[in-house]
């Protein structure tokens, strides 16, 4: 199925997580944000996030601060 990763078409899996995405992309998941069709999707909620057909999925920098 295609997806859209930070405006640029990819491929996966049917079934394929958010989790799974940054692994195959070797990112580690706590060295970027990511965003799922414009709404924010925390850490904890991306194995059980599920990529359909058409998705934007955007990567970015997490803002850290003190």
């Amino acid at each position: 199925m295609q997806i859209r990763l930070d405006d640029q078409p990819l491929s996966v899996d049917e079934g394929c997580t958010l989790a799974q995405l940054l692994a195959q992309l070797q990112r580690a998941p706590d060295s970027v944000a990511t965003a799922l069709n414009g709404r924010f999707v925390a850490r904890d909620a991306r194995p059980g996030t599920v990529l359909e057909d058409g998705d934007q999925v955007l990567l970015f920098q997490p803002i850290v601060g003190g």
